[in-house]
Formats: C-alpha cells, sequence, structure tokens
C-alpha cells in the first residue's frame, strides 16, 4: 500500500496517532504529494471539530502546523486557536492567532487579526478588538476588511478610518 492510501486510512480509521510517520513517510517517499497529504490532515481535523472530538482535533491540527509551510500552518493554528478559545483559555488562543498573522497571506492574515478582534471582545477589550479590527483592514483581503469596517462602523458609529480608539 502506498503511503498516500495508508494516511488516507489512517484518517478514515480515525487514528491521529498513526498521522505523523505517515505524513513524514509521503514527504520522503511522494514529495510531489506533501502538501496535498498536509491538507488532507487538516481537513480532517477541522471534520474533527464539527463532530465535536476536540482532542483529536488538536492533534490534528499540531500535525499540519508541525508538517505544512507558513500558510497551512497558520490556518491550523486558528483552528487550535477556536478550540482553545472553547475552553476557555483565551490567552493561547490570542497567542495562537497572533502567530497566524505571520504567514504573509493576506486571506490569512485578515482572518487571523478578525480571529483577534472577536476574542479580545470576549475579554472585554474594546480598544484591542478596534486595534486588531484595522489591522485586518490593512491586511489587504477584501472580504476581511469589509468585516472589519463593518464592525468599527457598527461599533462606533462611523466610517471605520475614524471610529474608535487609535491604534
Amino acid at each position: 500500500m502506498s503511503s498516500w492510501a495508508e494516511l488516507v486510512a489512517a484518517l478514515g480509521a480515525e487514528e491521529p496517532e498513526a498521522v505523523r510517520p505517515l505524513l513524514r513517510r509521503v514527504a520522503e517517499r511522494e514529495p510531489e504529494r506533501a502538501g496535498d497529504a498536509v491538507d488532507l490532515v487538516h481537513r480532517a481535523a477541522q471534520d474533527r471539530c464539527r463532530a465535536g472530538r476536540p482532542g483529536e482535533a488538536r492533534a490534528l491540527f499540531e500535525l499540519t502546523v508541525e508538517f505544512g509551510g507558513a500558510v497551512r500552518a497558520g490556518w491550523a493554528r486558528i483552528g487550535l486557536a477556536s478550540l482553545a478559545a472553547d475552553e476557555g483559555d483565551l490567552p493561547e488562543a490570542e497567542r495562537l492567532a497572533l502567530a497566524a498573522t505571520a504567514s504573509g497571506d493576506p486571506e490569512l492574515t485578515g482572518v487571523a487579526w478578525d480571529h483577534l478582534r472577536t476574542l479580545r471582545l470576549r475579554r472585554d477589550d474594546t480598544a484591542g478588538a478596534a486595534a486588531a479590527a484595522r489591522l485586518a483592514m490593512d491586511a489587504g483581503h477584501p472580504e476581511s476588511a469589509a468585516a472589519a469596517s463593518a464592525w468599527l462602523d457598527a461599533a462606533f458609529g462611523g466610517p471605520s478610518a475614524s471610529g474608535g480608539p487609535a491604534r
């Protein structure tokens, strides 16, 4: 059986502990499929989240961080941040989301800053949320910028360029 087929089987059998060596093997034996393998693991992590299995999701997101490049790892950090926030660990969630802002990918950076905005609101840090919203707008992704702008306008009653606390 190919390394790829073994990886698919391990994910289907819900054996996250078997995935690390298989990801290594895919990277060594089928390097052209390594990125696809990490994407497959990331999707499996998201599926575990939706199925209410955070422990398995966490293990798979952590593998995505370990084996993915900056962008794949950043998306996995957003997943880990969501799990941490769901468990009430807002400092860890913020740390993970902040790490995702460094990916260099405009969409991911915008989503990460918007995630930080939400986390800061959960801590009643309106100034920090406004700063994160402005950074989401600056990330260069139109959807993140529009969402951040709408929140700033609603939160501070005016055009997002002038409302709210200064950065």
